[in-house]
């Protein structure tokens, strides 16, 4: 699995996305498996990408995360998003945070991407009710 996402990210320049993983290019004697080519790569999966290599012992530098869905004081899903997502926030703050170790280098995007989730959550207001997440028998509290 680790090598998987390690190839996964090299290949995707730092960031991996569900549509555009191309198993070809991981895997030489495997088809090419493309289940929604339209999907361009994104801050959630790349988050848990991270966050999954982070656990499997690999030492992966979030700063393509930073560079690529960065806004100042959230993150953004995808290119020219809309609505911001509370759940993708929540996986972004699980990857910059995991390990602990490595956590100082993160502190400003930490701060303020805890800040737009508890000012979300704090207020009720509709980003709680995340454009991913559809399922109002599920508590939100599973995202962090």
């Amino acid at each position: 699995m680790r090598g998987v996402l390690d190839r996964a990210f090299q290949v995707g320049s730092g960031v991996i996305g569900f549509g555009r993983f191309n198993f070809r290019q991981c895997f030489k004697d495997i088809v090419t498996v493309v289940l929604a080519p339209f999907l361009a790569p994104d801050a959630d999966d790349t988050a848990k990408g991270m966050t999954a290599l982070s656990l499997l012992g690999s030492d992966i530098s979030r700063s393509s995360l930073i560079k690529n869905y960065w806004q100042g004081e959230r993150f953004m899903t995808y290119q020219n998003e809309r609505d911001p997502s509370f759940s993708a926030n929540c996986n972004v703050l699980t990857s910059l945070t995991y390990p602990v170790t490595n956590c100082g280098a993160y502190t400003t995007n930490i701060e303020k991407v805890t800040r737009f989730l508890c000012h979300a959550w704090l207020s009720k207001s509709d980003l709680t009710i995340d454009k991913w997440v559809r399922l109002n028998s599920i508590p939100l509290t599973f995202c962090f």
